[in-house]
C-alpha cells in the first residue's frame, strides 16, 4: 500500500497552512489527506473519510509525490472547450454583422451562423463569446 511517509517539518507546516487556509475545500482535504497518510492511515481508510475512491487517493498520492504542494491543486485545462474560440477575422465580422442586423434576436442570428458556419452554435455559448469578446 502507497502512503506518504517521513515528510519533512517545512511540508508538514506547509500542508496544515494549506489545510487551515486553502481557499478551495478539495484543496483543504487534499492537504489533510496527505497529512493523515504521513501518519499511517491506508487508502482503503481514507477513501473511506473522503467518501471517494482509492483509485482517487492514489492519484492524490502520487501527484503529491511528483509534483508537491501544487500537486494538490486542479489541473488546468479541464472542461469543454469552446467552439467559437478558434474563428476566423471573417467569421468574426460575420457574427458582429448579423448582431448589428438582428439585435433582438439571438436566436436567428444563431440559426443563420450554425447554417453559415457549418457547426451548432447555442444562443447561451453565442452570449458567452460575446461577454469575452
Amino acid at each position: 500500500m502507497l502512503h506518504i511517509s517521513d515528510l519533512p517539518l517545512e511540508e508538514k507546516q506547509t500542508l496544515e497552512s494549506g489545510k487551515q487556509n486553502g481557499k478551495k475545500p478539495y484543496f483543504r482535504d487534499r492537504c489533510q489527506c496527505i497529512l493523515l497518510s504521513s501518519e499511517g492511515f491506508e487508502v482503503r481508510d481514507l477513501a473511506l473519510i473522503y467518501k471517494t475512491r482509492t483509485r482517487t487517493i492514489y492519484n492524490w498520492l502520487h501527484r503529491y509525490e511528483a509534483l508537491g504542494f501544487l500537486g494538490l491543486k486542479i489541473k488546468s485545462g479541464r472542461g469543454l472547450k469552446s467552439i467559437l474560440k478558434d474563428l476566423t477575422q471573417e467569421q468574426i465580422e460575420d457574427i458582429k454583422e448579423q448582431i448589428v442586423l438582428n439585435p433582438q434576436s439571438l436566436r436567428e442570428v444563431t440559426a443563420l451562423l450554425s447554417e453559415k458556419f457549418g457547426f451548432i452554435i447555442t444562443k447561451s455559448s453565442l452570449k458567452t463569446y460575446l461577454k469575452k469578446s
